[in-house]
């Protein structure tokens, strides 16, 4: 089984390595290692390659470090995937790091389920220090399943924490280019129009078990920037396809959740940050209505910080 490995990275020289030591550590050698630099403005690029130059040549003949001008991570990770030379790419962000079994249980799910639109495993929180914060709660929802297929990603991407980080997702590289890769336009929530994409074109096969450490409050977050004001891309390509009947299956239902979601979300965010008058635009969707008891909540929160 030849897996190739992409990782972006965005001045992350403080942890780039603990990333790539994860992958030269997997009990299954990546066929390739492919690091984009995305035009980093600290030293991340210079220890990569240092470190690629302390390689066995072997082993470095498979590693390979490019350097772009800054375009985003979606325009990197697309670059290091048309790059690969495999059929299957598994990601791996540069501040996360894989146990060491990761690409084994890849390969072992790709086995079994060859045909899928993507692969993943299980993931875990950890903090700054490494240490476990929780695992990602999906998981937990299919104690009796170790393997297998989504019988519905969007039902279980609207409970909370994603099936699929961007350090536990295997692509198949030409599905990935079906779905056209990354939208790289988007400066947020460009993984899940990919990963909604990926789960409209086919099954995605999961193995539960945690192999992913998603390491939380890492330099550079989106997350712990401004909260958006509106709507993402990839809830609104949603909200057209239910529009247009072309999600009319058993899904629309679980869809429907997984946009209120994310609505929720962003009161949530924005209620955070003291942004009143958006978090009132954004309670004033429609579709937030069917949520009678959070929205009965949200509102009154909205109301007592307006009293305040």
């Amino acid at each position: 089984m030849k897996i190739s490995v992409v990782i972006p990275m965005y001045n992350k020289a403080s942890t780039i390595h603990r990333a790539i030591e994860s992958v030269l550590e997997q009990s299954l050698k990546p066929h390739q290692l492919i690091v984009i630099d995305d035009g980093s403005t600290d030293h991340g690029a210079e220890l990569v390659a240092t470190l690629f130059a302390g390689l066995s040549a072997h082993i470095r003949a498979r590693c390979q470090l490019v350097k772009t001008r800054n375009q985003g991570v979606s325009a990197a990770r697309n670059t290091g995937i048309g790059l690969s030379q495999s059929d299957h790419i598994a990601l791996l962000d540069a501040d996360d790091r894989w146990q060491t079994g990761h690409l084994a249980s890849l390969a072992t799910l790709i086995e079994r389920h060859p045909f899928s639109s993507a692969w993943v495993t299980a993931y875990r929180f950890v903090d700054a220090d490494g240490h476990l914060v929780r695992n990602a709660r999906w998981a937990s929802t299919l104690k009796d399943q170790s393997m297998g297929t989504f019988d519905c990603y969007f039902k279980y991407a609207a409970r909370g924490d994603l099936p699929i980080s961007a350090s536990s997702i295997c692509l198949n590289k030409a599905i990935f280019e079906q779905c056209g890769g990354f939208p790289i336009e988007q400066a947020m929530g460009e993984d899940q129009w990919l990963w909604s994409k990926l789960a409209l074109h086919g099954n995605i096969a999961y193995v539960n078990s945690v192999t992913s450490e998603y390491f939380l409050h890492s330099d550079n977050s989106l997350m712990d920037g401004p909260a958006p004001g509106h709507e993402l891309p990839y809830s609104v390509m949603l909200q057209k396809l239910i529009d247009s009947n072309y999600i009319q299956d058993g899904r629309k239902p679980a869809v429907r959740h997984y946009i209120r979601t994310h609505l929720y979300d962003l009161v949530r965010r924005n209620f955070q940050q003291g942004k009143t008058d958006t978090v009132a635009r954004l309670l004033s969707d429609s579709r937030l209505h069917f949520g009678q008891l959070k929205f009965t909540y949200w509102h009154l929160r909205l109301l007592l910080a307006r009293l305040n």
